[in-house]
């Protein structure tokens, strides 16, 4: 999850290779966006009101040990992660969409 300083947090997820490998061979973008709104609508079921995610970010580049994203022990670095992505944070919720992709 990230969103600090912003109204709700947002969810940010990477596909499994194989979903990206789909959707870069023509695969149905539309389907997979119905799906993941779907499940956001779920969770958010689930939470109260300060709690519900505002969207879910497909983010387009894996979090590895070789973009600083990820320790050596395959831990995610948070404050990385919100700094690499707070320019972005403003222009996705001004989206005002259930899924936002990064690319």
């Amino acid at each position: 999850m990230a969103g600090a300083n912003q109204p709700q947090p947002c969810l940010m997820v990477l596909l499994s290779e194989e979903a990206r490998d789909q959707l870069e061979a023509g695969g149905d973008r539309a389907e997979l966006e119905q799906e993941l709104a779907q499940q956001l609508d779920a969770v958010n079921a689930e939470c109260e009101a300060h709690e519900k995610l505002a969207f879910v970010v497909v983010v387009k580049e894996p979090w590895t040990m070789e973009n600083g994203m990820l320790t050596p022990t395959m831990k995610i670095k948070r404050n990385v992660i919100e700094d690499f992505y707070t320019q972005k944070m403003d222009d996705w919720f001004g989206q005002k969409k259930k899924v936002v992709w990064e690319f």
